[in-house]
């Protein structure tokens, strides 16, 4: 009498296991490759955490990089279903490194965000460390099923192919702008001089604006929010009842006395100029610059540079000169020369400092529907990141 004995099913748990893990690795590394300059910025972030500050910034740029490649081609291993030795060693020592830093965070509750899924996804620190720890038992359940059989030549390939895919787009993000914009100046949002009719009239509201990963919301003195929040800046305003603990992003500019001129970015047709950096800049680069600008004002367009405290402008862009703190420039625009259009205060369009503005490019702003432009633009590179995406899940999982 012949016994069948069914196969365990085990494996197919554990690959299923391997490809959610897969998944959520890919995918984080992917949006710290789509925003190279917030990945450094969060990296900075830990090394004021621990101490670290002294270490120059390209160090942060450069691990924040690593890391998100490493969690990007680990995941496309799991997903293609390559269990060597190696990617077992790896995926378990970055999981554990993870999870241990997550869990000083959380012991140690510093107001600054995890960055596991760059500016897309905001987890408390709690999450976070939980997100861990499921990853961990996922991955724990992937390796112990995987088997010790070698995958065949065309497994390898598809997964190289994915991989060198990911390393040609983060160099393209490198040089352009994010696809996908998840800050507080992202397209479509409206700064809030542009919102509110800031007044010093005694009866205006006392507004307090405060931050809390990554977004900003304004409250009342009756209505202040709890100590997760951290305090940015208040003033006398004009408050709406709906306006309350809403995200406005706010763009504090001043000139070289001090004096705040937020309301000229947020009043008609506006051209701002980010320099997080200008000494990296050359004399040509300033030459284009100050060529966009005069196109720009030519046409009736606010234009307006944007500096460090400690930046110098070049020669004849003194007078369209204003100050910001350098993590704001940053996040209007993550292109050191890059240019952002807005109207009536409402982030229409970004341009990375590689891409020139013609007179075409002005003509064709100024003809079309601001906000029709906001949504094609956007529209087409959300699809396109998605593309991408797809490609490389398809590519990994069936073909």
């Amino acid at each position: 009498m012949n016994v069948q004995i069914k196969e365990p099913a085990l494996p197919v748990a554990g690959r299923i296991c391997a490809v959610i893990t897969g998944a959520v690795l890919f995918l984080s590394g992917m949006l710290k490759l789509m925003d190279p300059l917030g990945a450094g910025l969060i990296v900075q972030d830990y090394f004021k955490f621990f101490h670290l500050a002294f270490l120059p910034d390209f160090a942060s740029k450069w691990l924040g990089f690593v890391l998100a490649f490493l969690e990007t081609s680990l995941g496309a291993c799991l997903i293609g279903g390559i269990y060597r030795k190696i990617i077992r060693i790896l995926t378990s020592a970055l999981l554990a490194f993870f999870t241990l830093i997550t869990l000083i965070l959380l012991i140690f509750n510093p107001e600054m965000d995890c960055g596991c899924f760059g500016e897309a996804i905001h987890l408390t620190h709690l999450q976070t460390f939980v997100k861990n720890i499921i990853l961990c038992l996922l991955a724990f359940a992937a390796f112990r099923s995987s088997g010790t059989g070698k995958n065949n030549k065309k497994t390898y390939i598809k997964t190289l192919v994915v991989m060198a895919s990911c390393l040609l787009f983060a160099v393209y993000s490198q040089v352009r702008l994010p696809l996908m914009d998840f800050t507080d100046f992202a397209p479509g949002a409206e700064l809030i001089a542009a919102q509110k009719n800031i007044s010093p009239n005694p009866g205006d509201e006392v507004c307090f604006i405060y931050e809390k990963n990554g977004q900003k919301g304004v409250f009342t003195l009756s209505n202040l929010p709890d100590s997760t929040w951290t305090f940015v800046s208040s003033g006398s305003v004009e408050l709406r009842s709906d306006d309350m603990g809403q995200s406005f992003p706010v763009l504090s500019i001043r000139n070289s006395e001090g004096i705040y001129l937020d309301s000229l970015a947020a009043q008609g047709k506006v051209l701002l100029v980010s320099a997080y950096a200008p000494g990296d800049f050359s004399s040509k680069k300033w030459a284009q610059i100050g060529a966009a600008m005069g196109m720009a004002e030519a046409r009736g367009i606010t234009s307006l540079l944007i500096l460090p405290e400690s930046g110098q402008s070049g020669e004849g862009l003194e007078e369209h000169t204003v100050i910001s703190d350098i993590k704001t420039i940053m996040t209007l625009n993550r292109s050191n020369g890059g240019f952002t259009y807005l109207s009536d205060g409402e982030i229409i369009r970004k341009w990375a400092s590689g891409q020139s503005l013609t007179e075409k490019s002005f003509d064709e702003i100024l003809n079309e529907n601001p906000t029709e432009l906001m949504l094609d633009k956007s529209t087409k590179d959300r699809l396109t990141f998605q593309a991408v995406l797809l490609y490389a899940f398809l590519v990994l999982l069936f073909v």
